[in-house]
């Protein structure tokens, strides 16, 4: 797959789809869940097919995806990484993708898309993850590889 011809860019990526409505379990521009977000982000940005047919609740659904043994925890300031977020009592909540560097996450909440310092999850206990695909990828990707 030629990347940089199929992919769309993180940039166009965010500014396609925020503002657009969250809806639970949506799956397209008349509204989308945080979980159906991560999937888009990966399959238009990363070329990585996810798995998204979980009955599950949506952060449930990923708790799931990471005991698969597909991904690993990372840094945040990495590409394409995933944050869980999990509330005092330890249930996870709400997943995104960490963009801009690091500094920002994307994710479907409350009423809309939105792009916000990653701060805004402070009251959350927040973790990492990276897909081992998206690892190849970026491996592959590398002018050392």
């Amino acid at each position: 797959m030629d990347r940089a011809r199929d992919c769309m860019t993180e940039q166009e990526f965010i500014n396609y789809w925020v503002g657009r409505p969250y809806r639970v379990r949506g799956n397209d521009e008349s509204g989308i869940d945080c979980w159906a977000l991560v999937v888009r982000y990966y399959r238009d940005v990363l070329g990585v097919e996810l798995d998204d047919t979980y009955d599950d609740d949506i952060a449930g659904g990923f708790e799931h995806e990471i005991q698969s043994g597909a991904w690993d925890p990372c840094d945040k300031t990495e590409a394409g990484v995933v944050f869980m977020a999990f509330d005092s009592s330890g249930e996870p909540r709400h997943v995104g993708i960490v963009v801009g560097g690091g500094g920002f996450i994307l994710h479907s909440r409350h009423a809309r898309v939105q792009c916000d310092r990653i701060g805004v999850m402070r009251t959350h206990r927040l973790e990492f993850y990276r897909h081992v695909d998206n690892r190849h990828a970026a491996q592959e990707d590398s002018p050392t590889a």
